[in-house]
């Protein structure tokens, strides 16, 4: 027999409180850290220190990649609002925080 685990658990995701976006493949978005884990992104909200929105995205793919209207957004400390839950059993939670990006 095979046993196949699944892990969709909302407790288990990183934030990371950091980014930088320069082309080396390495943290270059920012973004859920999900692993393994099957959490899907609801919507991720992005603001500038002043309170402009700078990003907005849905879906398993939502990632900041530190552009605003399509130029290199500054060098800053922004904000943001994940909302993420699991396809599996529902389960559903919402963060919010600051993210540095870093040039």
């Amino acid at each position: 027999p095979v046993t196949v685990s699944v892990i969709c658990d909302v407790s288990l995701v990183e934030i990371p409180n950091a980014f930088t976006p320069d082309g080396d493949g390495v943290n270059d978005a920012f973004g859920l850290l999900v692993g393994e884990n099957l959490v899907e992104v609801r919507s991720l909200e992005i603001w500038n220190r002043w309170g402009e929105a700078v990003y907005s995205g849905a879906g398993p793919t939502a990632q900041w990649d530190g552009t605003q209207d399509g130029e290199q957004a500054n060098m800053d400390v922004y904000l943001y609002r994940i909302q993420f839950y699991c396809p599996i059993d529902g389960a559903e939670q919402t963060r919010t925080g600051e993210v540095q990006l870093i040039r």
